[in-house]
């Protein structure tokens, strides 16, 4: 269990990452998120960050459990993203993050998918690149690097100091193998092997 300063730290980087995400997306990330990241939490006795005042979407509240589980994991994703600066870090082609940014960290409707999607072609940046599938595959590429990074990051601060065995857990849900099927990546290398 964390404790005192560190504990204070880490609730309050986690706050400002759930307050970055939702703004980069939907409010109905915030409680996925806390729902993603209960178990991890309470093993570490780490209070819930303030969530962001939200309206529970009808859709929301109808979700069966096997598409609360996906939507769960689509928010732990993005938080770990924010939180962890994996955009920043990334080495691959910059088109690949600005697609990323675009497609997962655009605000969007507040229903499901939770994400832009060509249906809904409202996405503010979709000029910039050369199509919509463009985009959406480059998002796939991007989002491919984000999730490899943050696997290589978890099992880096596996056995870190303080906070590592914290860490480690609440990237968990962020790193979990069903990712490929929430982010579409499953034609895509297997992230979690080299």
């Amino acid at each position: 269990m964390i404790e005192g300063p560190d504990a204070d730290a880490l609730v309050e980087a986690l706050a400002v990452a759930l307050e970055q995400m939702v703004d980069a997306s939907c409010v109905t990330m915030a409680p996925l998120w806390l729902e993603s990241t209960r178990r991890a939490r309470a093993e570490h006795g780490l209070a819930a960050p303030a969530a962001p005042s939200f309206e529970v979407d009808p859709s929301y509240l109808r979700m069966r459990a096997p598409s609360r589980t996906r939507y769960r994991q689509l928010a732990a994703w993005r938080h770990a993203v924010v939180w962890r600066r994996v955009r920043e870090r990334l080495d691959c082609d910059p088109d690949f993050v600005r697609a990323v940014d675009a497609v997962y960290f655009t605000p969007c409707a507040n229903e499901p998918p939770y994400a832009w999607t060509q249906s809904a072609s409202s996405m503010p940046s979709i000029a910039s690149f050369p199509s919509a599938t463009t985009a959406k595959e480059w998002a796939k590429e991007g989002a491919w690097a984000c999730a490899r990074a943050l696997y290589v990051e978890r099992r880096g601060v596996e056995r870190a100091g303080w906070g590592g065995l914290a860490v480690f857990d609440l990237l968990g849900p962020a790193t979990r193998p069903s990712l490929t099927d929430v982010l579409k990546l499953e034609e895509m290398e297997d992230w979690s092997k080299g």
